[in-house]
């Protein structure tokens, strides 16, 4: 198996989640490292990684030949949740210091071993890590790269979507860092009902503009 070194936990700004490769133990929570190289396989393995509300939307984007950053749809959950997960991390960090925590790789799924005997959580205790965590939970976000040659690059760039809780951006900064367009997808809601009614415009916006185009290619 493939030791790994210098893999961390801490929290990363949505927008730079595509600079990263992610590695998993359990779902409850992700380790990551500096990469902008994906190979993400669309299988029904990385469909149920993906949060609920973005499972149609990275479906139709895959499947018309565009490609999704990490994502995540924005979260509700109570205190005991983030219990949970900081009991979890502290058990891995024993194990990442002694015999080593099997983890995956979330796009390719390959397992490795990540070993550092000098590896610690980023946090002093829950309380600080619950406050950081739970501070940013509620908002959503997915990048989505597009072939520079893909006919549906103009069309979104000429008619951005935006509504009272979601936009979606075009990022010059990180479309030269990848070399691909990207475009980022912000949902900020209140509720979760409210998040997943945004996702579901999202979808639809982005559905229909997909499917005229490629009506538009046939002709």
């Amino acid at each position: 198996m493939n030791v790994i070194t210098g893999l961390r936990a801490n929290l990363v700004p949505y927008r730079e989640f595509a600079l990263h490769k992610w590695f998993y133990s359990s779902p409850l929570w992700y380790y990551h490292q500096p990469g902008t190289t994906h190979g993400i396989r669309a299988n029904p393995k990385f469909y149920r990684l993906v949060d609920p509300d973005l499972r149609e939307l990275c479906r139709i984007l895959l499947e018309a030949g565009l490609h999704t950053t990490p994502s995540c749809q924005g979260h509700f959950y109570p205190r005991e949740r983030f219990e949970r997960i900081w009991d979890e991390l502290q058990r891995e960090a024993r194990l990442i210091t002694g015999e080593g925590l099997k983890v995956k790789d979330s796009e390719t799924d390959r397992t490795h071993l990540f070993r550092d005997p000098g590896y610690q959580l980023p946090w002093s205790g829950f309380r600080e890590f619950y406050r950081e965590a739970s501070s940013q939970q509620s908002h959503g976000y997915l990048g989505v790269m597009v072939p520079a040659d893909s006919p549906v690059l103009d069309r979104l760039r000429s008619e951005p979507y935006s509504s009272l809780r979601g936009r979606i951006l075009y990022d010059d900064e990180l479309t030269a860092l990848l070399r691909m367009p990207l475009f980022n997808i912000y949902v900020d809601p209140s509720t979760p009902e409210e998040r997943s009614r945004e996702w579901m415009a999202i979808t639809r916006y982005l559905k229909s503009i997909l499917s005229e185009q490629a009506c538009a290619t046939a002709r």
